[in-house]
C-alpha cells in the first residue's frame, strides 16, 4: 500500500519515464551482472546512484532537461553492463 502511494506520488513530481527507468534499469543491470540477492540489491543501488548523478552532471554540463538524461544515462550504463559481461563470459 505504502510503495503504491510513493510511486503514484512521484509518478505525478517527477514523471512516468523516469520513475519506471529508476524502477527497472537497476534491477535488469544487477541480474544481468551479478549473482546473489545481497549483491543485486547492492549493485542495483549503486548502478542507479551513479546513474543519477552522471545524469544530472551531464544535464547541467549540456544543458538538457534532468529528466530524460537520467533515464538516457541509465540506458547507456544497462548497454554497457551487458556488452562488458558478454565479453568477460567470451573470454572465458
Amino acid at each position: 500500500m505504502t510503495f503504491g502511494f510513493v510511486v503514484t506520488s512521484v509518478v505525478k513530481t517527477a514523471g512516468v519515464l523516469l520513475v519506471f527507468a529508476f524502477l527497472i534499469i537497476p534491477a535488469v543491470a544487477a541480474i544481468t551482472a551479478t549473482a546473489g540477492t545481497m549483491k543485486r540489491i547492492i549493485f542495483g543501488w549503486i548502478f542507479g546512484l551513479v546513474g543519477c548523478i552522471a545524469g544530472i552532471e551531464a544535464s547541467l554540463r549540456l544543458d538538457w532537461t534532468p529528466g530524460p538524461t537520467i533515464v538516457f544515462v541509465l540506458l547507456i550504463l544497462l548497454l554497457l553492463t551487458k556488452a562488458s559481461k558478454s565479453v568477460i563470459k567470451y573470454r572465458t
